[in-house]
């Protein structure tokens, strides 16, 4: 299995669209055009997560740290993806 990335980018929902109909309708066999077409938008995954009852999780940071954070926190951080926080905005 190769390596693969993740990624969160934002297109046009009607160029989503289109290159899903080519995927779909077998008009095109272009990698990234399959990997888009095959793609999970963004707001059907924030969708579930308003489904879920709201919660508490641990999470365990690169540096050992624990911090624990409800659904409405990862919403938040969706939500606000690509988003310059700054330093003194943060809770440290």
């Amino acid at each position: 299995m190769s390596d693969t990335v993740k990624l969160i980018i934002e297109i046009p929902k009607d160029l989503y669209e289109i290159t899903k109909d080519k995927v779909d309708k077998n008009m095109t066999y272009a990698p990234l055009s399959v990997s888009i077409a095959h793609g999970i938008p963004l707001d059907d995954v924030k969708a579930k997560m308003k489904q879920l009852r709201s919660h508490s999780a641990r999470f365990r940071t690169s540096d050992g740290r624990v911090v624990y954070a409800d659904s409405q926190d990862i919403l938040d951080i969706l939500d606000n993806i690509g988003s310059e926080v700054k330093p003194s905005e943060t809770n440290n």
